[in-house]
């Protein structure tokens, strides 16, 4: 993806997102430097969610637990490179109540599937299509792709949702900015 980026010279911003885990907290700063030195133009850091489907479960606050290691790798950040640390992720809360950031983020699995959202990994009624048997381009374009961001925008099931999804700050902006403005035909 770099080496395509600076070929096109191109201004797309790449970055890399990972989910603190007990057992990479050694590795926070390595990481970030070799994000670095391969060229992304940024990476973030986020606490792993304690989703309902998932198995794995993290009692402790690893914010918290790996603070300092995590102000080591804030301290790469220059002019060409980020680091993002969602330190106050999980005291925000949902103000919407619809899912209108499905048009801009999708997931790709492991196994090439691209999905709706990171709560819906797996779940082949969520897939809009496979990287191994159809390009990105014809997946995102497809009549499937645009049925499923519809079904699944409109009838969220947020019990089911990551208590603050990949696609919350764009669903925050997004559900204010679709807001009516009060006052809208005051003179």
């Amino acid at each position: 993806m770099v080496k395509v980026k600076r070929d096109l010279k191109l201004k797309t911003t790449l970055g890399v997102q990972t989910c603190l885990l007990p057992e990479n907290c050694d590795d926070i700063e390595a990481l970030a430097i070799h994000v670095k030195n391969i060229g992304f133009d940024y990476i973030t850091f986020r606490p792993i969610s304690n989703h309902p489907k998932n198995t794995y479960h993290v009692k402790e606050d690893l914010l918290v637990k790996f603070k300092e290691n995590l102000q080591k790798a804030e301290q790469i950040i220059d002019n060409k490179f980020n680091v993002f640390i969602r330190w106050n992720l999980y005291q925000e809360e949902k103000t919407y109540s619809q899912c209108l950031g499905l048009p801009f983020i999708a997931f790709v699995n492991a196994d090439g599937g691209v999905y709706t959202c990171g709560c819906h990994l797996d779940e082949s009624e969520y897939c809009y299509g496979n990287l191994y048997e159809q390009s990105f381009s014809e997946i995102w374009l497809s009549k499937k792709r645009m049925e499923l961001t519809k079904k699944a925008s409109e009838t969220p099931d947020f019990r089911q949702c990551d208590i603050i999804c990949r696609h919350h700050a764009i669903n925050k902006f997004l559900w204010e900015y679709s807001k009516e403005p009060e006052h809208v035909n005051f003179i």
